[in-house]
C-alpha cells in the first residue's frame, strides 16, 4: 500500500494540481470518482483510502457499516467498533481516522515505508463477518443470529497484495522444508535458523478461499474486491466470486 502509484494510473485528463485540502461536501451532494483529488494522490493507499472515503460518503443514514484495517493484525477504525450507523457524526469521525492513517518509516526491505505491517487477510475478514451493531462475535459468527441478522450484507476488499500473514503461525524449529524468508510480505528469501517462524494455513490463497465459503455459506454477503497493487488476480477474483460480486483494478484503464 506504501508504494508510489505509476504514472499511467492517473487519468490522462485529470487535474494535477488543486487545493491544498478536499473539497467541503454540502448536505445532500454525493462525490463520485469523477471528484478523487488527484493532485494529493502519492501512494496507493492514498488512492484506496479516496475510494473507501467515496463509499461511506454514499452512504443514506438508514444505513450500517465498519471500516476494518488489516496489517499484522485486523482491528476496527476509531469511530465504528462493530456495524454502525452512517450518521454525520460517525461518517465524520470514520474519515478523520482514515485521514490521520500515516505510513510508516522505511526499512531496508520496504524502501517505500510501511502501513500497519504484514497482510493478515484472514483475520480481516473473520473480523468483518463477525461485526454487529452490539459489537463482535467471536465464535461461529458465520451461524450467529446476531451476526446474521446485524451483520454485513457487503463486504468490499480492498487490498495491494496476498495474504502473508495469519492467526495461526507458530515459531519452531527448522525442519529444513520449503525456503526461508526475511520478510513474508515481499516474499524475499532469508538465511535459515535453528528456529524458524511457520506461516499459518491462511495465508495460501486456496485454504484461505475455503474458508471464506465457509464463512459465507448461509451469510450469502456480497463481496466486492478491488485491488491496488500486485496481488494473485485469480485468486482475489474467485474471492470476490464467492459473494457473487467482481474483482475491480484501480489503474487498469
Amino acid at each position: 500500500m506504501a508504494a508510489p502509484i505509476p504514472d499511467d494510473w492517473k487519468p490522462a485528463n485529470g487535474p494535477t494540481s488543486g487545493p491544498s485540502k478536499r473539497k467541503k461536501w454540502k448536505k445532500g451532494e454525493v462525490p463520485t470518482e469523477a471528484d478523487i483529488p488527484w493532485w494529493l494522490i502519492k501512494t496507493r493507499f492514498d488512492l484506496a483510502r479516496e475510494h473507501l472515503r467515496i463509499s461511506i460518503m454514499r452512504m443514506t443514514e438508514d444505513q450500517m457499516f465498519t471500516v476494518i484495517g488489516f496489517g499484522s493484525r485486523a482491528d476496527y477504525l476509531d469511530g465504528c467498533d462493530g456495524m454502525v450507523k452512517a450518521t454525520s457524526s460517525n461518517v465524520k469521525k470514520v474519515l478523520k481516522a482514515l485521514d490521520d492513517i500515516e505510513i510508516g518509516k522505511p526499512m531496508i526491505d520496504r524502501p517505500d515505508g510501511t502501513l500497519w505491517g504484514d497482510t493478515n487477510l484472514f483475520e480481516g475478514l473473520q473480523l468483518a463477518y463477525g461485526a454487529t451493531k452490539k459489537g463482535t462475535v467471536d465464535d461461529g459468527a458465520y451461524v450467529d443470529p446476531d451476526a446474521m441478522e446485524e451483520g454485513a450484507d457487503t463486504i468490499l476488499v480492498l487490498s495491494d497484495g496476498n495474504p502473508s500473514m495469519d492467526s495461526f503461525g507458530i515459531e519452531d524449529v527448522d525442519y529444513g522444508d520449503g525456503k526461508a524468508l526475511a520478510d513474508s510480505e515481499t516474499d524475499k528469501e532469508g538465511e535459515r535458523t535453528m528456529k524458524m517462524n511457520y506461516l499459518g494455513p491462511y495465508t495460501y490463497w486456496p485454504f484461505l478461499l475455503e474458508e471464506v465459503k465457509r464463512l459465507n455459506m448461509f451469510r450469502e454477503a456480497q463481496i466486492q474486491v478491488i485491488s491496488v497493487g500486485d496481488g494473485d488476480r485469480e485468486a482475489l477474483r474467485r474471492l470476490a466470486a464467492i459473494g457473487l460480486g467482481k474483482l475491480t483494478e484501480l489503474g487498469k484503464h
